[in-house]
Formats: C-alpha cells, sequence, structure tokens
C-alpha cells in the first residue's frame, strides 16, 4: 500500500533515487540543439516585446493626456476668474442703477450716496437730504425781460469803488 500512496516528486520505495517518477512510462527527455534553445529564447523574447511593443506609444498619450488636463485646470482657472469679474461688474452695475433710483427720489446726487442694497442707499440718501438745508429754487425762466432790482444809475451813484464793481459784476446785463 505504501506504493500506492507515493507522492508526486518522492520516490516509491525499492525504486532507484536517480530516476524521476514523472518519466516513468513516458518517452525519453529530448535533447535541444543550442539553436533550438536560441531559437526559443528568442521567440519567448519576442512575444515579450511585442506585448510591450506600444509602450512608447502609450508613454508619449500619457504625457500628452497630463498636459491636456494641466491645460484643462488652467482653462477652468481662469474661467473661474472671469466669472468673478464678471459677478463684480453687474453688481457695481447694480448698485449704480440704485443709486441712481436713489438720487431721483430724494435729489440727492447719486455719486455721494453709500451702501451696497437699494434699502441703505435709499436710507443714505434720506439722510443727506434731512442734513441738507433747504435753499429756494428758483423759478422756472418764462422768457421775459426781468427788471433789475437796480439801475445801472443807481451802480454808478455807489461811492465805494468795491462796492460799486461788485454791483456791477452783480448785474452785468445793465452794461451790455
Amino acid at each position: 500500500m505504501s506504493e500506492t500512496t507515493a507522492q508526486a516528486g518522492t520516490t516509491p520505495a525499492g525504486k532507484g533515487a536517480n530516476e524521476n517518477p514523472a518519466m516513468e512510462g513516458s518517452q525519453p527527455m529530448r535533447t535541444f540543439t543550442q539553436e533550438e534553445v536560441n531559437a526559443l529564447v528568442g521567440s519567448a523574447r519576442m512575444k515579450e516585446r511585442q506585448k510591450f511593443a506600444d509602450y512608447d506609444d502609450l508613454k508619449d498619450a500619457a504625457g500628452k493626456a497630463a498636459e491636456f488636463q494641466q491645460q484643462a485646470d488652467e482653462a477652468a482657472a481662469q474661467l473661474d476668474e472671469a466669472t468673478a469679474r464678471i459677478a463684480e461688474f453687474e453688481q457695481k452695475a447694480q448698485i449704480a442703477e440704485w443709486a441712481e433710483q436713489a438720487a431721483r427720489e430724494t435729489g440727492v446726487p447719486a455719486s455721494v450716496l453709500k451702501g451696497s442694497t437699494l434699502e441703505e442707499l435709499q436710507a443714505h440718501a434720506e439722510q443727506i437730504r434731512a442734513a441738507m438745508p433747504a435753499y429756494p429754487t428758483l423759478p422756472a425762466d418764462s422768457g421775459e425781460a426781468k427788471v433789475p432790482a437796480v439801475t445801472k444809475e443807481e451802480i454808478y451813484q455807489i461811492k465805494n469803488r468795491e462796492e460799486r464793481v461788485m454791483a456791477m459784476g452783480q448785474h452785468p446785463e445793465l452794461f451790455d
């Protein structure tokens, strides 16, 4: 029973240690010439080289892909920057529009208003309007000739030279 339970690669009892049990019942081992060995090794090398024949192409493609990815990242960063600038300009335009609206409503110049929302601009305009003294407004010009409060003769009768020159400057229409 020991002969039947022997494992592969071990020598069964009663057999020579120099014999290979795998060789039992098979053809004798073939020997190869140097040319045949070279041909087999060359064939194996050729197959391995064919596996990696496109390695340089793949390496170039990977380099180009990395370059394209870098360009895409740069383009995305430029797009983000441009988008931010556009948003900033749109916000400034909106604030300017709101300032003009508050200026029309209150009569305060838009250039002096501060704020970033319509409500802030309106509140600031109201504060400025409340702080400004009320100046009388002149009536619209009807096109009629206005009678000056003083006459040319009255100005000539002013004794103080400086006052007379000042009165002439205030009423140039009398001296045309």
